[in-house]
């Protein structure tokens, strides 16, 4: 799997990417600028790739997406933009729209991040429970830090 956005959605992608990675769905951040540029060809026919964007209308992610789908992969689209060009032009749609950024000027992307973030970790927990990810698991990807030592813990590891 990859994930691609540009602007702040690629802050997002980066962090979906290394989430689903330590559940075991190897995702990997896509650079939208640099997909176009030969980044493109990490990505497979058979890979799925989510394409994030606040507008769904960003001429950077419509270059890649149209050159993913020219690879053949599976596009899954995230994105405020109910009616956008995103939405028309993926396999799946994930609508994370927003009434209000929550300042006055309503423009730099607040709220709408905090709503693509969370549309991405329901997706990521419901991937969770589809491979049946055991502790055992995914201590085997996140031994160290304070998850890591809390596993030990639980097992009785020292």
């Amino acid at each position: 799997m990859h994930i691609t956005g540009v602007g702040k959605p690629s802050h997002v992608a980066e962090y979906i990417a290394a989430l689903n990675s330590s559940i075991g769905t190897p995702t990997y951040f896509l650079d939208t600028t640099e997909a176009v540029h030969g980044s493109a060809g990490q990505v497979q026919p058979e890979d799925v790739v989510i394409a994030i964007s606040n507008s769904g209308q960003t001429d950077e992610l419509k270059r890649t997406v149209l050159a993913l789908q020219k690879i053949g992969v599976k596009l899954i689209g995230v994105s405020g933009g109910n009616d956008s060009w995103l939405h028309e032009h993926v396999d799946a749609f994930l609508f994370a729209g927003v009434k209000a950024e929550g300042d006055d000027l309503n423009k730099p992307p607040r709220n709408s991040i905090l709503a693509e973030t969370i549309i991405l970790q329901c997706l990521s927990v419901l991937l969770q429970e589809e491979r049946q990810l055991g502790l055992d698991e995914y201590f085997l990807w996140h031994p160290g830090g304070a998850l890591g030592q809390s596993i030990r813990d639980l097992k009785g590891e020292a």
